[in-house]
């Protein structure tokens, strides 16, 4: 992490004016500032940082100044300056240090390798000095991941998929999982409760992705695809919608039968959905909607995903061609792009995570795993089998997550997957949602 202009300011601010102490007797004629404030000797430096395992490098100022009339010679060698895991020092350290001079550099802390919640503590000592801080970098745990299957089966991670805590098993399995998503702290899924187009919406939430509350909700709807944004989770088939305040209760509007919505996301201050016959809708408010079908009739929208200020809707089956549209005004005007037509060719599903978009195609004469850096520019993915193939679920910290068969695989590039969980029989991994910053 290399220092901000702001933070590059402050260490300039902090040279004017060192916050020297008030007091009449100087007698160590020594003092340092840590982000703008002075630090006693033994005081006790907190910050608060990213979730575990998140690359988020935290940068702060420091500035060692010598009030003394002597200069003071000094060791330049990091690892007596700084002791314990985790934190580290940047820019040029002092070997001496004149009268009234001044010295910075950066102290930072990244919890990337950090693997649970916890406080991670350092000390920062002037060599040869009697002049120490405590340092405390307060981790909180892991983001969860969560992904969803059939009779209510749902499986845990909390390091970004790499291991999974499963649930039971079902007895029976008489439910489909569809669709979940998160928000106002809690996981919320959508299942079909029963395996045809006339089967009853099943809804439940969960704070920890594990113990599951079912919703109060009429036997009706079931949902094709939820998304949180501006206080609720929206859900919606086709013309139909669905809601929910806080996932206890569920209400369903009398709205109208039109074709299905396959996707649905928040972006920014809207929703924006995706469908059969190249439907493409948005919402400013998660109930009422604007749109239009996009596409000649059979053709469909089959997933959608934001990343980076970008939309990238998959054409998906029957399209007879592989179709990805591209939208970057938050859904409203689409660049359309369609290229590899044969018979059934489609693409099924995308992804996003660090910069990276991957797609998901079925095709009798492509490669079938594409991927772009700017949702514009496609290609297909390089070292892959000619029939390999990941419906992909979705992205958690840099890893994209995909089904390959009825089993969950993980790839950080999308050239090279791992097999990383094995739902129990007859069941069907569907959907995956992240726990949200806290």
């Amino acid at each position: 992490t290399s220092p901000s202009k702001e933070q590059e300011e402050q260490v300039e601010s902090s040279l004017l004016d060192s916050g020297w102490p008030e007091v009449e007797d100087w007698s160590a004629g020594l003092s340092l500032v840590v982000n703008g404030e002075l630090q006693a000797d033994g005081a006790l430096f907190v910050v608060e940082t990213a979730p575990a395992g998140l690359d988020e490098g935290l940068l702060y100022s420091v500035v060692l100044s010598n009030r003394s009339s002597s200069a003071l010679n000094l060791d330049s060698s990091p690892e007596n300056w700084l002791s314990g895991a985790g934190w580290s020092l940047q820019g040029e350290l002092p070997t001496t240090l004149a009268s009234e001079a001044s010295a910075s550099f950066f102290l930072s802390f990244n919890p990337i390798f950090v693997e649970q919640a916890g406080a991670i503590d350092a000390t920062l000592g002037v060599p040869g000095q009697a002049l120490t801080v405590q340092l405390r970098a307060q981790v909180p745990a892991p983001l969860r991941t969560v992904v969803v299957g059939d009779g209510g089966w749902s499986a845990t991670s909390d390091d970004y998929g790499r291991s999974w805590t499963a649930g039971p098993t079902p007895t029976t399995v008489s439910s489909q999982a569809r669709t979940i998503t998160w928000g106002e702290g809690r996981f919320f899924r959508g299942d079909v409760g029963g395996f045809d187009w006339t089967s009853p919406g099943v809804y439940a939430s969960s704070t920890d992705g594990q113990q599951w509350v079912e919703a109060t909700s009429a036997e009706d709807f079931w949902p094709s695809e939820c998304a949180w944004g501006l206080d609720i989770f929206s859900c919606l088939r086709g013309g139909v919608f669905s809601w929910s305040e806080s996932g206890g209760a569920v209400i369903h509007e009398p709205t109208d039968y039109s074709d299905l919505v396959n996707a649905l996301v928040f972006v920014e201050d809207h929703f924006v959905g995706v469908g059969r016959a190249g439907r493409r809708l948005w919402s400013s408010d998660g109930k009422n909607w604007e749109g239009s079908n996009n596409l000649p009739e059979g053709d469909e929208y089959s997933g959608l995903v934001y990343g980076d200020g970008i939309l990238v809707a998959a054409g998906g089956t029957r399209m007879d061609n592989l179709r990805l549209s591209t939208s970057l005004d938050g859904g409203y005007t689409w660049t359309e792009r369609a290229w590899g037509a044969s018979q059934y060719a489609g693409m099924q599903s995308v992804a996003y995570t660090n910069g990276l978009f991957l797609a998901q195609a079925q095709s009798n004469t492509d490669p079938l795993m594409w991927r772009s850096t700017d949702g514009l520019s496609w290609e297909e993915v390089p070292g892959m089998d000619r029939w390999e193939s990941y419906y992909l679920l979705g992205a958690t910290n840099g890893a994209f997550l995909g089904i390959r068969g009825d089993e969950l695989y993980r790839s950080l590039d999308g050239e090279s997957w791992e097999l990383v969980l094995s739902p129990p029989a007859d069941v069907s991994i569907r959907a995956m949602a992240v726990e949200g910053r806290p």
